[in-house]
C-alpha cells in the first residue's frame, strides 16, 4: 500500500501548515476552473468544469489540432505539443494550459483480447490504461489518475493508481476547516489481484493537529452500493466505543464520498470503465442513489 506511504505524509502536511484564522475560509469562495493546468497523453481525454457557478460557460481551444474541448468541457488530447484550454462566462475568461505528451512505454501485462469484458480482464485494462496514459511515480513505483476537487470550507484529492507489484489503491483524502480547525480523512481501498471480490481499507482521521485515529477493515465489494458502504472493521487505536463509533460513521461517509468520486474519475478519463466493470457490481444499480 505503497500510496498510504505518501499521502499520510500529504496529510500531516497539510494539518501542520495550513492557518486557521477566525471567521475566514481555508479555501476561497468564487469562480475558477477545477484546473488550472493539466497534463494528457495522445488520445486521453479529461473533463475540466467551472466550479462556483450554475451557468454554463463558452469552452475553446487555442490551437485545435494539440487538444480540443467539448461544450460540456471535455479535453482530448490531438498530437504533442501544448494549448490554452479558456472557459468564457460573460465577459470573463478562465484558462487552463493543457500540455499534451506522447507515451513510449509498452505496459508489462499480456495483450488483452477486446472482448475479454470479465472482472479480471477489466482489471487487466485498467492497469494498462494507468500506465499508458497515468502519470507514474518513480520512487514509489506506482502509476496513476487524479483529481482535486475544492469546496467553500475545504477540498478532496481524488487517486487511483496501479502499483508495479500488480495492485490497485482507491485513496480519497478529505481536508476541511471547520468551527474546531482543520480535520483530514484519509480512506484507502486496496485490491490484490486475483482477488476480485474483497477488498483491505485502511482509514486515518488527523485533526488538531494531535488526535489521530486509524483503522483497518475489509468490505465485500459486489455489496457495495450508494446505499450499502458497510465496511467490517478488524483493528483500531481509538479506545472508547464514542471514538469507535464516530470512526465508523465517518468511515462509511468516506467510502460512500470516495466511490462516486472514484467512478466520475473513471469515467471522465477516458478509461471506458465503471466501478461495475471492476466488480462493484452493486454500484450504479439504485436510482436516485
Amino acid at each position: 500500500m505503497k500510496i498510504l506511504k505518501k499521502l499520510v505524509i500529504c496529510l500531516w502536511v497539510i494539518c501542520l501548515v495550513l492557518p486557521i484564522t477566525p471567521g475566514t475560509p481555508a479555501f476561497a469562495k468564487g469562480i475558477k476552473l477545477s484546473k488550472k493546468s493539466i497534463t494528457l497523453y495522445v488520445g486521453q481525454t479529461k473533463k475540466i468544469k467551472l466550479k462556483g457557478t450554475a451557468k454554463k460557460p463558452k469552452w475553446s481551444s487555442s490551437k485545435k489540432s494539440v487538444a480540443t474541448v467539448t461544450n460540456n468541457g471535455k479535453i482530448k488530447a490531438k498530437k504533442k505539443g501544448t494549448a490554452t484550454i479558456t472557459a468564457k462566462l460573460g465577459k470573463k475568461k478562465y484558462k487552463c494550459k493543457a500540455k499534451i505528451k506522447e507515451k513510449t512505454v509498452v505496459p508489462p501485462n499480456p495483450t488483452i483480447e477486446p472482448d475479454d469484458s470479465t472482472v479480471a480482464g477489466n482489471y487487466r485494462k485498467l492497469s494498462n490504461y494507468l500506465q499508458n496514459y497515468g502519470e507514474y511515480d518513480a520512487e514509489e513505483g506506482y502509476y496513476y489518475i487524479d483529481d482535486l476537487l475544492t469546496m467553500d470550507n475545504g477540498r478532496t484529492y481524488i487517486q487511483i493508481c496501479y502499483n508495479i507489484e500488480g495492485t490497485f489503491d482507491f485513496s480519497t483524502l478529505v481536508t476541511l476547516d471547520t468551527d474546531y480547525g482543520i480535520s483530514t480523512n484519509l480512506l484507502t481501498l486496496s485490491i490484490t489481484p486475483p482477488e476480485y471480490s474483497e477488498g483491505t481499507l485502511a482509514e486515518i482521521f488527523v485533526s488538531d493537529p494531535s488526535i489521530l485515529y486509524y483503522a483497518d477493515g475489509t468490505v465485500t465489494l459486489t455489496d457495495l452500493s450508494e446505499t450499502n458502504t458497510t465496511i467490517t472493521y478488524t483493528s483500531t487505536n481509538a479506545t472508547t466505543i464514542s471514538e469507535r463509533n464516530s470512526l465508523y460513521e465517518l468511515g462509511e461517509t468516506s467510502l460512500r464520498f470516495g466511490l462516486s468520486n472514484w467512478n466520475t474519475l473513471l469515467e471522465e478519463s477516458g478509461s471506458d470503465l465503471t466501478l461495475s466493470d471492476l466488480g462493484f457490481t452493486s454500484y450504479g444499480t439504485n436510482a436516485g442513489g
